[in-house]
């Protein structure tokens, strides 16, 4: 029951189902017109989930609402970090071709403020669980 979720977890879920949901079929449409695999095709849905929350908690990190009003920014940067990390190791199935994946991945971790190093910064550890 929806009512009955935590602050962060319903952020999840919103994010997941809006913003998430159309990076998502963004990239699994491109997959699945070129022909790919099955396993590649769960791959590439893993990358659009990790790519289309960890937009949503970036967008609400540079505009300080949405999951900075439910945690930290900190850990809503640690959030976003380890999403990205995630969705770069969901893509390395396709080796070199998924170059311009990585690249949109690793924009997005650029565009995160991160405002003292070692606090958040983009070697945050990406403990397991995390991101989720």
């Amino acid at each position: 029951d929806i009512d009955k979720l935590d602050n962060v977890t319903f952020h999840d879920f919103i994010s997941r189902y809006k913003t998430g949901a159309l990076i998502r079929v963004s990239v699994v449409a491109g997959a699945w017109a070129a022909g790919a695999s099955t396993g590649k095709i769960k791959a590439i849905t893993r990358y659009g989930d990790c790519v289309g929350l960890a937009f949503q908690v970036v967008d609400d990190i540079l505009d300080r609402d949405g999951y900075c009003e439910v945690m930290s920014v900190k850990a809503a940067t640690e959030k976003a970090v380890c999403l990205i990390e995630q969705s770069k190791k969901a893509v390395r199935i396709f080796g070199a071709k998924a170059k311009d994946l990585v690249f949109l991945a690793d924009f997005l971790k650029s565009r995160i403020p991160f405002p003292t190093p070692g606090v958040g910064s983009p070697d945050t550890g990406c403990r397991k669980g995390r991101g989720k």
